[in-house]
């Protein structure tokens, strides 16, 4: 049995590799072979066995839940309170488009504000009650009524309907106004375009 087993040392190995492919961008193509490269890099690491398929398993599987539950217990806590924003986009892959959230929020263990990935819903319709169902789905496990804050709003028929369906459950938001980048942007090209220099064709 133990031929089948990793020793922890193995194991952390493989961990710590799998958290820097995530985090350099690597592809999963990338960690092909590493095996017969580390165990002659490396003395006591006969055991390491990890592939393309592996590294998958290991993020999604392992570090995937590892993390969401970190950032989720950080959130339960007593007094948290939280903002959550999101960003669209078109998932090639699957062919639907796609809603990232992102929370941020007072950390105590770290004694600062931080930002987190938090989960990913994907949309079959993107009318705006449609994206309010989304969004709150989205957000399910977390206590809603701490949520005090939606920013880099951008999408204001969400934003009524989203205040509507909080209104009903006696909680409210911190309204700071539509993302200041999206307008700064704005400026920008229409600027970009009177001038006539065609810069925004790069």
């Amino acid at each position: 049995m133990e031929l089948f087993l990793a020793n922890d040392a193995t194991l952390k190995a493989e961990i710590l590799w799998t958290i820097k492919t995530v985090m350099a961008y690597y592809s999963s193509n990338s960690c092909d072979d590493k095996n017969y490269l580390f165990v002659r890099m490396f003395s006591g690491s006969q055991q390491y066995t990890r592939g393309k398929t592996k590294c998958g398993y290991l993020v999604k599987f392992g570090l995937a839940p590892y993390f969401h539950h970190k950032v989720v217990s950080a959130v339960s806590k007593p007094g948290c309170l939280y903002t959550t924003s999101f960003d669209e986009s078109f998932n090639k892959a699957i062919r639907e488009e796609q809603m990232d959230l992102i929370l941020r929020f007072w950390d105590t263990d770290e004694n600062c504000v931080v930002s987190h990935y938090f989960k990913s819903v994907f949309l079959r319709h993107t009318r705006s009650l449609d994206l309010v169902k989304s969004f709150l789905k989205g957000l399910a496990s977390l206590d809603q009524a701490n949520m005090v804050q939606v920013s880099s709003l951008i999408n204001w028929k969400f934003y009524e309907d989203l205040v509507e369906q909080k209104f009903r459950r006696h909680t409210y938001f911190l309204n700071m106004g539509s993302c200041s980048l999206h307008v700064i942007y704005s400026v920008f090209k229409r600027g970009a375009r009177i001038t006539g220099w065609n810069i925004d064709g790069f």
